[in-house]
């Protein structure tokens, strides 16, 4: 019989609670905790028996029923010795019952999520079994399947960052050789520029040269055909009956046409004007 029951059969028919009357309601208090059982629920219950036993004048102590409480997780094979040794290296004052409930409640919270991902089992380990041997069984297939886990998630993570290593590669390739091909269009623009320049320069120079050239042409071309009106007017002059004087050059000294010499009758020197002395004397040919 449960001690609630019990205690529903005192409210509707009374008798004399003895010794050993309380010491079974007492006894009924410390139930064994199934592994498989909701804990939360489980320390609820151990909550209420403890006050409904309290009405009847059964004191269960806060200190017992916390007792009673680790000695369950003790007990059972879902908890390892470093939980075990965490929860007793904790400050006496953190060890109570409310630190308790909740200090083992989130280690079943993270069982259940661990085991829910690697697909293991929850069923509990017969007690009857060595417990050393149960212990390390857990403990190694926990371990083998966690190693497994992990490495998995490493091997995932390794193979991201070598894929965003070799992005980062090809990103930086691409942009050393954007750079590059920038560099190599700039040297080139650099001798074109220089090219556009030499031959800028040659234009110019060439327009000059043909400038000079044609002013040369013109003034051969004068010069030839007052070579040849000269030649002309000479002409007539020789035909003509009448003997002219020699004309000559403004500052030339009056003894220079006195000494008889030969002259370029026809020609034009522009130091010696018309007909000036000399078989070959023209603007060409003169050395003054």
């Amino acid at each position: 019989m449960k001690p609630i029951e019990f205690l529903d059969h005192l409210k509707t028919e009374w008798v004399l609670l003895d010794t050993k009357a309380k010491k079974k309601m007492r006894d009924g208090f410390f139930v064994s905790w199934d592994g498989n059982a909701n804990l939360k629920r489980y320390g609820k219950e151990l909550t209420k028996s403890q006050k409904e036993l309290k009405t009847n004048k059964i004191v269960i102590s806060d200190d017992e029923k916390l007792q009673w409480y680790i000695q369950q997780m003790y007990d059972d094979s879902r908890f390892d010795q470093q939980h075990m040794t965490d929860w007793e290296a904790k400050p006496e004052a953190d060890q109570t019952w409310a630190e308790a409930t909740k200090y083992f409640e989130n280690l079943i919270k993270v069982q259940n999520q661990y085991n829910r991902m690697t697909n293991r089992s929850n069923a509990k380990r017969s007690r009857y079994e060595s417990a050393n041997h149960t212990a390390e069984t857990t403990e190694a297939a926990a371990g083998d399947e966690l190693r497994e886990y992990i490495e998995n998630l490493a091997s995932k993570d390794a193979q991201r960052a070598d894929e965003a290593e070799e992005q980062l590669n090809k990103m930086q390739a691409t942009t050393e050789s954007a750079a590059t091909m920038a560099s190599t269009m700039t040297k080139e623009l650099k001798k074109k520029d220089d090219q556009i320049e030499r031959l800028t320069t040659q234009m110019t120079e060439l327009t000059k040269a043909i400038a000079s050239l044609k002013q040369n042409n013109n003034n051969r071309g004068r010069g030839t055909s007052r070579d040849s009106s000269n030649r002309g007017r000479s002409a007539s002059r020789s035909n003509s009956p009448v003997k002219r004087k020699p004309r000559g050059a403004k500052g030339q000294k009056k003894e220079y046409y006195k000494q008889p010499k030969h002259r370029n009758i026809g020609a034009y020197c522009w130091s010696h004007g018309y007909d000036p002395v000399g078989a070959d004397h023209c603007s060409k040919t003169c050395t003054h």
